[in-house]
């Protein structure tokens, strides 16, 4: 028959505490006097231990030793007068303007004045 709603929970394994396996890992890291990371990563070296169990450590050591890696976006804006593009700069805006006007992303420019020095 199941608990009553609004009951508390009762008996049972509490929160935070170490189960059997996490205990004795801590254990064997206190007694051997290493930081748990030197712990996993001794385990990780040792090859008599069972790859599945290496594999483990490999996993839970990895956030320790390799940063995650982040997408970042730049955003950059570099002004520059007109007049010290080249010819052949000023055709690159005009081509990419255009491109991404048909992609519909920005307004088709309509004229386009080029004029020497």
């Amino acid at each position: 028959m199941p608990r009553p709603r609004g009951l508390p929970k009762t008996g049972g394994r509490q929160r935070g505490v170490a189960n059997k396996r996490t205990r004795e890992i801590a254990d064997a890291a206190v007694t051997e006097g290493l930081t748990p990371l030197e712990y996993m990563l001794a385990v990780l070296r040792d090859e008599s231990v069972e790859p599945d169990r290496r594999d483990r450590m490999a996993a839970a050591a990895a956030p320790y030793v390799h940063p995650r890696l982040s997408s970042t976006q730049i955003g950059a804006t570099i002004k520059r007068d007109i007049a010290e593009l080249t010819r052949d700069e000023l055709l690159a805006i005009l081509n990419s303007t255009r491109a991404a006007a048909e992609d519909g992303h920005i307004e088709q420019p309509t004229q386009v004045h080029y004029i020497r020095r």
